[in-house]
């Protein structure tokens, strides 16, 4: 699933960050989950800190970026949208 020379508009980010999300979302029965809205919050997926650190690892290898930690513990990455917005900022 990895785009190396990916596109880095909103739609095409977007399109890669819920692929990544809802397939994550999805996996314990095989299926996607339902499409996010862009205000939809991590935050109340029912994710144990173990998932949010597995589906943290699985956005840095789809991307190719370490998300330092100082953008987890600010709190500016909490919904949909505020992920794109980040990862649209990202050096390819």
């Amino acid at each position: 699933m990895n785009h190396e020379a990916g596109s880095k508009t909103a739609d095409a980010v977007s399109a890669r960050f819920r692929s990544v999300l809802e397939t994550f979302l999805g996996e314990g029965d095989g299926t996607p989950a339902e499409p996010l809205a862009d205000d939809a919050r991590l935050d109340e997926l029912g994710l144990t800190s173990v998932d949010y650190l597995e589906l943290l690892l699985m956005i840095e290898k789809e991307f190719g970026v370490e998300i330092p930690q100082e953008a987890l513990l600010d709190q500016s990455l909490v919904c949909v949208k505020d992920w794109v917005s980040y990862l649209e900022d990202q050096p390819a």
